[in-house]
């Protein structure tokens, strides 16, 4: 990396190591923030934002109404990361979803 270049600011979330570490590597940053999904705090604002990236979803909702499944593992999300965007963020999605299963009624389907 130049030492002129700026290193990346991160907001992952989701707290799936096998993607995070692979993504501090590939972007040789430190300066990350990890927040489960079961963490999203619309109140919190991160400041200089360069790339979020988005992984997994509520396992704890899969079984609960597809109201609260949909509010908790979209729209929350969605407004988490809506009020955390810079006109130059970058969002990466890491979509996890089995290709196999024809039939979900998850995030997947806004994505």
């Amino acid at each position: 990396m130049n030492t002129l270049e700026k290193k990346k600011k991160i907001l992952l979330i989701g707290h799936s190591e096998k993607f995070i570490n692979p993504f501090l590597k590939i972007f040789n940053t430190d300066d990350y923030v990890v927040i489960g999904w079961r963490s999203i705090n619309l109140d919190e604002i991160y400041q200089s934002i360069d790339i979020i990236i988005v992984i997994g979803f509520n396992h704890n909702l899969y079984h609960k109404k597809f109201k609260n499944f949909e509010e908790q593992n979209i729209f929350l999300p969605y407004k988490f990361i809506k009020n955390n965007l810079n006109h130059q963020t970058q969002i990466i999605y890491i979509n996890t979803a089995d290709s196999k299963n024809i039939y979900t009624f998850s995030r997947y389907r806004y994505a």
